[in-house]
C-alpha cells in the first residue's frame, strides 16, 4: 500500500490552515462577533457606557473589555477547530499556571510599589489621603480587579496569543525554506514578536495625554510579554503581570493609566513635577521611570521556570521524513 501525501492548497497546508489566512479570519471572526454582541448590549438600555471624559466611574464601562474578550476567544476557538488544534496551543498551556500567574502579579504589584514609594519620597507624587470608606474598598476593589483583568487578559491575547503562534508558524516555514537560517523558529518568534509590538504602540496612540515616552514604552512593554512568553511557553506570567501594574495604578494609588483614571480608587494622589518623570495626565507608563520597571522586570523573567515555546511547532520541525512506499502495481518485474 502507497502512502500519499497530505493534501495542500491555496488555504490548507497539510489540513492545516495556512497562517496567514488563520490570523485574517481571526480578526474577521472578531469583528463580527463582537459587533453582534456589542448591537445585544446595547439594546438592553445600557447605552450610555462610553465615557465622556478621561475618567471612569461605573463598573458597566468595563461591559466593552468583557465583549472584545468574549469575541477574540470566540473567534480563536472556532479558527482553533479548522486547525485540529486546543485553544492551549496558542500560548495558555503550561504545567504551571497558577504559579506564573501568580508570580507575574507578585512581580507587577512589588515593582509598581517601589516606584510609587521612590516618587512619594521624592515629591513627584503627593498622597492627598483616601478615596474610599472601609466598607466601599473591598467592593470597588473587586469590581476594578475584574475589569482589569479583562483588559489584561484581552491585550495579552490579542497580540500575544494566536496571531504570535501563527505568524511564529509561518515564518518558521520561511525562514526555514527560503532562507536557511540555524534557527529559524527563533527568527521566526522574534520578528512576529517586534510586529505586534508595533501594532500594540499604534494601539496607544489615542491615550489621553500620550506621549513619546510613553510610546516606546508600550512597545518595550509589548517586547517584555513576548520576552516571559518566549521564557516559559506562556502568557500567564505576562497576564498577570499587565493586572497587576494597572490594577495597582489605578486603584491602589489612584494613579492614570493609559490616560484614563478611575473615580473609585483607594487612595486620592496627584502627579507634581514634570511629565518627564511623573508621566502626566497618561500615567505612570508615560514617565522615564517606567522603562527602568520594564528593565527590571525583563531581569526578573530570567528567574522563572523555563518551559518549550510551541511545542507542536518545534515537534514538526524535528518530525523525521516518511519515505513513500513503492505502488506495488508499478513495480516492474526484474528481467533476467
Amino acid at each position: 500500500m502507497s502512502i500519499r501525501p497530505a493534501r495542500s492548497g491555496p488555504f490548507f497546508s497539510e489540513h492545516v490552515l495556512r497562517s496567514g489566512w488563520g490570523a485574517l479570519l481571526v480578526w474577521v471572526l472578531f469583528f463580527i462577533i463582537a459587533r453582534f454582541s456589542m448591537g445585544i448590549f446595547l439594546s438592553t438600555g445600557a447605552h450610555n457606557w462610553a465615557p465622556t471624559g478621561p475618567h471612569l466611574h461605573r463598573p458597566i464601562e468595563y461591559a466593552p473589555e468583557f465583549i472584545a474578550l468574549f469575541a477574540l476567544f470566540a473567534a480563536t476557538y472556532i479558527v482553533s477547530i479548522l486547525e485540529h488544534r486546543t485553544l492551549a496551543t496558542y500560548g495558555y498551556q503550561s504545567k504551571r499556571k497558577l504559579p506564573l500567574f501568580l508570580l507575574g502579579i507578585g512581580t507587577g504589584l512589588v515593582l509598581v510599589s517601589a516606584l510609587i514609594g521612590y516618587m512619594a519620597l521624592t515629591g513627584t507624587l503627593i498622597f492627598a489621603g483616601r478615596g474610599l470608606s472601609r466598607l466601599a474598598i473591598f467592593k470597588y476593589a473587586c469590581i476594578h480587579a475584574v475589569g482589569f483583568f479583562a483588559i489584561a487578559c484581552f491585550e495579552e491575547s490579542a497580540l500575544r496569543g494566536y496571531l504570535q503562534y501563527t505568524l511564529t508558524r509561518g515564518m518558521t516555514f520561511l525562514y526555514r525554506r527560503i532562507f536557511n537560517v540555524q534557527y529559524p523558529l527563533h527568527w521566526a518568534f522574534w520578528t512576529a514578536a517586534v510586529l505586534l509590538s508595533g501594532v500594540f504602540v499604534l494601539m496607544h496612540r489615542q491615550n489621553y495625554g500620550q506621549s513619546s515616552l510613553g510610546l516606546l514604552a508600550a512597545g518595550l512593554f509589548a517586547m517584555l510579554a513576548a520576552w516571559s512568553l518566549w521564557r516559559t511557553g506562556s502568557l500567564w506570567w505576562a497576564i498577570g503581570f499587565h493586572f497587576a501594574c494597572d490594577f495597582s495604578q489605578a486603584f491602589l494609588y489612584g494613579t492614570p493609566v493609559s490616560g484614563y483614571q478611575i473615580r473609585d480608587r483607594l487612595f486620592i494622589t496627584h502627579f507634581h513635577g514634570v511629565p518627564f518623570w511623573t508621566g502626566g495626565t497618561a500615567g505612570l507608563q508615560s514617565s522615564v521611570l517606567f522603562l527602568i520597571l520594564i528593565a527590571i522586570a525583563a531581569i526578573a523573567v530570567l528567574w522563572l521556570p523555563q518551559e518549550e515555546i510551541y511545542p507542536d511547532i518545534q515537534a514538526r520541525r524535528h518530525a523525521p521524513q516518511i519515505p513513500m512506499s513503492p505502488d506495488p502495481d508499478t513495480i516492474r518485474p526484474r528481467v533476467r
